[in-house]
């Protein structure tokens, strides 16, 4: 067990082997380009993370124009791969909007758990609008002080 520094609050107890990953996937049109490769390699970190954790869970929110769950609170142990065909790219990219989401999912989360979460994209969001970079930077933030690690 890791124990963080405010070891009188139970949340902030945390196991080394049981994780949520969270995947924050770029499904915008500019991605179709390298969408099998995206997927097989995605498909891999999935399948190496499902051989490492056997306790843990993973998350796929997708976004292009707007931000959408795919798959979420899921059994790495029941992971079997993702196709190209499971999710279509198409439009913008709303990168702040599915930061927001995510994070706010993650709130809601199991405590106990280390929380990883994984940005896939290949651009800069030109889709949230106003005010949402800010939005986004702050709810990183917060959730790096509870200990979610972003890459």
């Amino acid at each position: 067990m890791i124990t963080m520094d405010r070891k009188e609050d139970p949340k902030n107890t945390i196991s080394n082997d049981v994780v949520d990953i969270s995947v924050i996937l770029d499904s915008s049109g500019s991605m179709s380009y390298e969408w099998k490769s995206t997927i097989a390699t995605l498909s891999d970190f999935l399948f190496k993370q499902k051989e490492a954790f056997k306790n843990g869970t993973y998350t796929i929110t997708h976004f292009n124009d707007t931000a959408e769950v795919y798959l979420a609170d899921t059994k790495l142990s029941n992971f079997k791969g993702l196709s190209p065909d499971d999710i279509i790219p198409d439009g913008l990219t709303a990168l702040y909007s599915a930061i927001i989401k995510n994070c706010r999912l993650l709130r809601l989360r199991k405590h106990g758990r280390r929380k990883f979460v994984v940005v896939v994209t290949d651009g800069q969001d030109n889709r949230s609008g106003e005010g949402s970079q800010k939005a986004a930077y702050d709810i990183v933030s917060e959730q790096k002080k509870e200990g979610v690690e972003f890459f």
